[in-house]
This record gives C-alpha cells, structure tokens and sequence, in this order.
C-alpha cells in the first residue's frame, strides 16, 4: 500500500456506496473506493459555503456602490 494512504474502516449510507459502485459498473472500470476518495478531494478543494456567500456579498455591493455618485 502506498505510504500516503491509509486503511480505515468506515461506514456509510447504502444509497452513497451503491451511487458509486453503480458508476464504476457503468464505467466499466475503477472501483468505487478511488471515486469515493476522488469525490472527498473534490470537496476539500471547494470553497466553503461562508467564503461563497462572502464573494457573492463582496461583489453585490461593488456593483451597489458603483452606482452611487458620490457628491461633495
């Protein structure tokens, strides 16, 4: 086994085990373990949901105040 991986037991939901084995049969290739794992990579590598709605937040109000002329 490859030293950066690590053997564990883990337990999870039928639905989440079948949805992915079910793409390893469809692909006809892989096994679902890797994708699981490529999967939890993908989710790591997201932004998370407070730095979302923090750019979303950011870019609303310099569109706002962009609109506004400021008069002196």
């Amino acid at each position: 086994m490859p030293p950066e991986k690590v053997r564990i037991t883990i337990r999870l939901d039928r639905n989440i085990v079948d949805h992915f084995r079910e793409l390893v049969r469809k692909a006809h290739r892989g096994n679902y373990q890797s994708l699981i794992n490529d999967a939890l990579h993908d989710y790591l590598r997201r932004p998370s949901i407070a730095q979302q709605v923090g750019a979303e937040v950011r870019s609303v109000l310099r569109e706002e105040l962009g609109k506004v002329k400021v008069s002196v």
